[in-house]
């Protein structure tokens, strides 16, 4: 199956302008796409490609922006047993969810933790479930590290909810995070849905520790290992070029020169 055409972005059912994720539904075969960096939108195609429906609005300049409005929808994540979409809405430092298959807004999540932006969440149907959600750095000053981070783009959590994954670019590596306390502590949220507010169950300790690093158990530098040996090979590779080159030149200075003298008659 191929959706879209390659380097022709869009924002029609046939078109895409960078988009940043996909969740499928195990029971029926759809599947949602996050409309990415151009698109404020989640698109819902069945499993055959054709699009079924869609949602969302852009606004980006809003101070306390609208429900199903989106400013760089960068993660989006299907909850199969309560049929709910909750997507990170990256600029807007929330997370929305909405009713599939229709997407009717249920409710967003604001924390001071989010520092404004969300770059991705995760789901385990652990307990009563658990979202997890990792926040990203500011475009003015991305060497800033963010309570152990300095670029985190996306995470994933296990289903039991003992291990988390997070990728960062630049540094390029993966962190794996691993529970040693249960889950249970509680943070206050602000959750729009009326005037409600409740609790969310905490992923990792609690909301300030979220990256500290007791709960580091692996930091792997993945792509900067690739990248030395790659550079290491392709220096070996240049220097054996090289003096392959050079032999070959010599050789046909060589042959040229005797070619010359051989071919040379003195006049009588």
């Amino acid at each position: 199956m191929q959706l879209g055409e390659a380097f022709v972005p869009g924002n029609g059912d046939k078109h895409f302008c960078k988009p940043t994720s996909v969740a499928i539904d195990s029971r029926s075969g759809d599947f949602y796409v996050a409309g990415g960096y151009c698109n404020s939108r989640v698109i819902r195609f069945n499993s055959e490609g054709k699009v079924l429906n869609q949602w969302g609005q852009p606004e980006s300049a809003a101070s306390t922006p609208s429900v199903n409005t989106f400013n760089i929808v960068h993660k989006v994540v299907l909850i199969e047993e309560s049929n709910t979409v909750c997507v990170a809405d990256r600029e807007h430092g929330r997370i929305q969810c909405f009713k599939s298959p229709l997407g009717e807004f249920i409710f967003s999540i604001s924390i001071n933790e989010f520092s404004g932006r969300v770059f991705s969440i995760s789901y385990s149907p652990f307990g009563e479930g658990i979202l997890f959600a990792v926040n990203g750095g500011i475009y003015f000053n991305p060497e800033a590290p963010i309570k152990g981070f300095k670029q985190p783009h996306d995470i994933v959590a296990s289903k039991d909810a003992k291990s988390v994954y997070i990728v960062e670019i630049g540094p390029n590596c993966l962190w794996r995070f691993e529970k040693d306390v249960p889950i249970g502590s509680s943070i206050s949220a602000q959750i729009s849905d009326g005037a409600t507010v409740t609790k969310l169950s905490s992923p990792l300790k609690n909301s300030s520790d979220l990256n500290i690093a007791r709960t580091f158990i692996l930091k792997l530098q993945l792509i900067p290992a690739q990248i030395a040996s790659l550079s290491s090979s392709s220096a070996l590779l240049l220097v054996l070029v090289a003096s392959i080159i050079i032999v070959i030149i010599i050789i046909l200075i060589v042959r040229r020169r005797t070619s010359r003298l051989s071919s040379y008659s003195p006049l009588l």
